[in-house]
Protein backbone atom coordinates (compact mmCIF):
# COMPACT_ATOMS: atom_id res chain seq x y z
CA UNK A 1 0.00 0.00 0.00
CA UNK A 2 1.55 3.35 -0.98
CA UNK A 3 1.17 6.93 0.46
CA UNK A 4 -1.84 7.73 -1.63
CA UNK A 5 -3.43 4.54 -0.24
CA UNK A 6 -2.52 5.22 3.12
CA UNK A 7 -3.94 8.71 3.23
CA UNK A 8 -7.07 8.26 1.07
CA UNK A 9 -7.91 4.93 3.87
CA UNK A 10 -7.55 7.72 6.69
CA UNK A 11 -9.76 10.37 4.87
CA UNK A 12 -12.58 7.36 4.63
CA UNK A 13 -11.85 6.51 8.36
CA UNK A 14 -12.34 10.05 9.59
CA UNK A 15 -15.66 10.18 7.03
CA UNK A 16 -17.32 7.18 8.76
CA UNK A 17 -16.56 4.62 6.28
CA UNK A 18 -15.01 1.41 7.05
CA UNK A 19 -12.00 0.76 4.99
CA UNK A 20 -11.31 -2.96 4.07
CA UNK A 21 -8.00 -4.54 3.88
CA UNK A 22 -7.09 -5.19 0.28
CA UNK A 23 -7.96 -8.95 0.43
CA UNK A 24 -10.63 -8.19 1.79
CA UNK A 25 -14.51 -7.88 0.63
CA UNK A 26 -15.71 -4.59 2.14
CA UNK A 27 -19.44 -5.13 4.12
CA UNK A 28 -22.76 -3.99 2.70
CA UNK A 29 -23.83 -0.81 4.60
CA UNK A 30 -27.89 -0.81 3.28
CA UNK A 31 -30.28 -3.76 3.45
CA UNK A 32 -30.77 -5.22 -0.86
CA UNK A 33 -34.39 -5.59 -0.11
CA UNK A 34 -37.16 -4.14 1.91
CA UNK A 35 -37.68 -6.18 5.32
CA UNK A 36 -41.22 -7.30 4.07
CA UNK A 37 -39.69 -9.16 0.98
CA UNK A 38 -35.96 -10.30 2.30
CA UNK A 39 -35.71 -13.32 4.83
CA UNK A 40 -34.60 -12.75 8.24
CA UNK A 41 -30.99 -12.15 8.97
CA UNK A 42 -29.05 -10.45 11.62
CA UNK A 43 -27.41 -8.55 9.21
CA UNK A 44 -25.96 -4.75 10.44
CA UNK A 45 -27.29 -2.96 7.39
CA UNK A 46 -28.63 0.20 7.62
CA UNK A 47 -31.68 1.18 5.33
CA UNK A 48 -31.13 2.58 1.94
CA UNK A 49 -30.97 6.72 2.25
CA UNK A 50 -34.54 7.16 0.24
CA UNK A 51 -36.01 10.61 0.57
CA UNK A 52 -39.08 8.55 2.00
CA UNK A 53 -36.56 6.90 4.49
CA UNK A 54 -35.19 10.03 5.35
CA UNK A 55 -38.29 11.44 6.77
CA UNK A 56 -39.05 8.70 8.68
CA UNK A 57 -35.86 8.70 10.44
CA UNK A 58 -36.39 12.92 10.95
CA UNK A 59 -38.98 12.00 12.78
CA UNK A 60 -37.66 10.19 15.70
CA UNK A 61 -37.28 11.96 18.91
CA UNK A 62 -33.65 12.26 18.87
CA UNK A 63 -32.90 13.55 15.53
CA UNK A 64 -35.99 15.84 15.28
CA UNK A 65 -34.33 17.32 18.53
CA UNK A 66 -31.28 18.02 16.28
CA UNK A 67 -33.00 19.57 13.68
CA UNK A 68 -35.31 22.00 15.68
CA UNK A 69 -32.15 22.81 17.80
CA UNK A 70 -30.74 24.17 14.72
CA UNK A 71 -33.83 25.23 13.14
CA UNK A 72 -34.21 27.69 16.20
CA UNK A 73 -30.51 28.78 15.72
CA UNK A 74 -31.43 29.90 12.41
CA UNK A 75 -35.00 31.68 12.72
CA UNK A 76 -33.73 33.17 15.72
CA UNK A 77 -30.50 34.87 13.58
CA UNK A 78 -31.16 38.49 12.97
CA UNK A 79 -31.44 39.64 9.00
CA UNK A 80 -31.46 42.54 7.27
CA UNK A 81 -32.10 43.19 3.19
CA UNK A 82 -29.67 45.02 1.10
CA UNK A 83 -28.59 45.42 -2.28
CA UNK A 84 -26.36 42.71 -3.80
CA UNK A 85 -22.95 43.56 -4.15
CA UNK A 86 -22.85 45.16 -7.70
CA UNK A 87 -25.64 47.28 -7.03
CA UNK A 88 -25.45 50.73 -5.85
CA UNK A 89 -29.14 52.59 -4.71
CA UNK A 90 -28.23 55.04 -8.05
CA UNK A 91 -28.90 52.00 -9.91
CA UNK A 92 -31.83 50.60 -8.83
CA UNK A 93 -35.14 52.80 -8.64
CA UNK A 94 -36.63 53.37 -5.50
CA UNK A 95 -34.26 50.97 -3.62
CA UNK A 96 -34.85 52.52 0.09
CA UNK A 97 -38.76 52.18 -0.29
CA UNK A 98 -38.53 48.53 -1.93
CA UNK A 99 -36.04 47.48 0.79
CA UNK A 100 -38.50 48.92 3.62
CA UNK A 101 -41.49 46.74 2.36
CA UNK A 102 -39.51 44.03 1.56
CA UNK A 103 -38.71 44.06 5.11
CA UNK A 104 -42.10 44.62 6.34
CA UNK A 105 -43.94 42.06 4.19
CA UNK A 106 -41.01 39.36 5.38
CA UNK A 107 -41.37 40.56 9.09
CA UNK A 108 -45.42 39.78 8.85
CA UNK A 109 -46.07 37.38 5.88
CA UNK A 110 -49.45 37.55 7.05
CA UNK A 111 -51.99 37.96 10.21
CA UNK A 112 -51.10 34.85 12.11
CA UNK A 113 -46.96 34.82 11.01
CA UNK A 114 -44.31 36.17 11.53
CA UNK A 115 -40.71 35.61 9.58
CA UNK A 116 -39.38 33.06 12.44
CA UNK A 117 -42.81 31.28 11.69
CA UNK A 118 -42.27 31.13 8.38
CA UNK A 119 -38.06 30.68 7.63
CA UNK A 120 -38.88 27.81 10.21
CA UNK A 121 -41.54 26.13 7.35
CA UNK A 122 -39.21 26.99 4.89
CA UNK A 123 -36.54 24.93 6.60
CA UNK A 124 -38.88 22.50 7.38
CA UNK A 125 -39.77 21.90 3.97
CA UNK A 126 -36.69 22.47 1.63
CA UNK A 127 -36.42 19.47 0.25
CA UNK A 128 -40.37 19.16 -0.36
CA UNK A 129 -39.92 22.53 -2.17
CA UNK A 130 -37.43 21.57 -4.39
CA UNK A 131 -39.91 18.30 -5.64
CA UNK A 132 -43.01 21.06 -5.27
CA UNK A 133 -40.99 23.11 -8.13
CA UNK A 134 -40.15 19.91 -9.85
CA UNK A 135 -43.88 19.29 -10.44
CA UNK A 136 -44.98 22.90 -11.42
CA UNK A 137 -42.34 22.80 -13.91
CA UNK A 138 -44.08 19.72 -15.16
CA UNK A 139 -47.00 21.11 -15.32
CA UNK A 140 -46.12 23.97 -16.87
CA UNK A 141 -44.36 22.40 -19.64
CA UNK A 142 -47.67 20.10 -20.14
CA UNK A 143 -50.24 22.94 -20.45
CA UNK A 144 -47.73 25.02 -22.46
CA UNK A 145 -48.12 21.61 -24.80
CA UNK A 146 -52.16 21.69 -24.20
CA UNK A 147 -51.73 25.52 -25.48
CA UNK A 148 -49.75 24.41 -29.00
CA UNK A 149 -52.29 21.71 -29.24
CA UNK A 150 -55.32 24.41 -28.93
CA UNK A 151 -53.21 26.44 -31.28
CA UNK A 152 -53.11 23.60 -34.44
CA UNK A 153 -57.01 22.87 -33.50
CA UNK A 154 -58.21 26.38 -34.08
CA UNK A 155 -55.73 26.69 -36.66
CA UNK A 156 -57.33 23.43 -38.76
CA UNK A 157 -61.03 24.67 -37.99
CA UNK A 158 -60.18 28.67 -39.04
CA UNK A 159 -58.83 26.67 -42.68
CA UNK A 160 -61.86 24.46 -42.54
CA UNK A 161 -64.46 27.35 -41.61
CA UNK A 162 -62.43 29.01 -44.61
CA UNK A 163 -62.89 26.72 -47.58
CA UNK A 164 -66.84 26.46 -46.34
CA UNK A 165 -67.19 30.02 -47.00
CA UNK A 166 -65.05 29.57 -50.57
CA UNK A 167 -67.68 26.37 -51.82
CA UNK A 168 -70.83 28.25 -50.49
CA UNK A 169 -69.83 31.53 -52.15
CA UNK A 170 -69.03 29.52 -55.73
Amino acid sequence: MGVRDSIRNAWKRLGGEEVAAKGEAQQRKTVPLPSILAPYSAQRALPKPTPANLRKFAETPVVRRAINIIKDRVASMDWQVRLKRDYSPDKVGYAGRKMTTLRRTLEEPNDSDSFRTLIEQVIEDSGRIAVIEDRVDQHERSFQRAKGFAVAIGTIFTLIQCVVELLRRK
